[in-house]
């Protein structure tokens, strides 16, 4: 193999992050998401000493009627204890103008940290549901909502 090979190689294997502990991204059906509608997530936890950020991945169309997107996140632990957060998502700056990257066409996406290193607290199976808390029954323009949980190196 040319030395052009190799480097190539390197660089493929070095460029890529180490990939998260979870991730998943669940589509808002017609980007209608309903009070009444959940995104569920469940993982499966072993490591009690490792710490973990926590991320809500969300994809918006341009058209998306606020700057910002209200959710409640409940944690169910393996012990059946529920735990509930409410984060404010910030989406767009005061003139309107879109955080995030860009996508296809008219579509921003977002990262947005809500927990930073977190220990889980006992092993086993976590259950997460995330509903919007936006003042309307109904909101357009969310396509999809995610889940992503990285490991610290710290």
């Amino acid at each position: 193999m040319s030395k052009i090979g190799y480097c190539f190689i390197l660089i493929t294997l070095f460029s890529c992050g180490k990939p998260p502990f979870f991730e998943k991204n669940v589509a808002i059906e017609n980007s209608i998401w309903s009070i009444e509608k959940t995104v569920d997530f469940e993982l499966s936890v072993k490591d009690t000493f490792g710490l973990y950020d926590f991320y809500v991945n969300i994809r918006n169309h341009g058209d998306y009627g606020y700057a910002n997107l209200w959710l409640f996140i409940t944690t169910k632990m393996p012990d059946g204890k529920l735990y509930a957060d409410t984060i404010e998502c910030m989406l767009a700056d005061k003139s309107g103008r879109w955080y995030g990257n860009s996508s296809a066409g008219n579509i921003r996406d977002h990262r947005i940290m809500f927990k930073r290193g977190f220990r889980f607290p006992k092993y086993g199976n976590y259950e997460l549901k995330v509903e919007q808390a936006m003042r309307e029954k109904e909101i357009e323009g969310i396509t999809d909502i995610g889940l992503r949980i990285e490991k610290t190196t710290n």
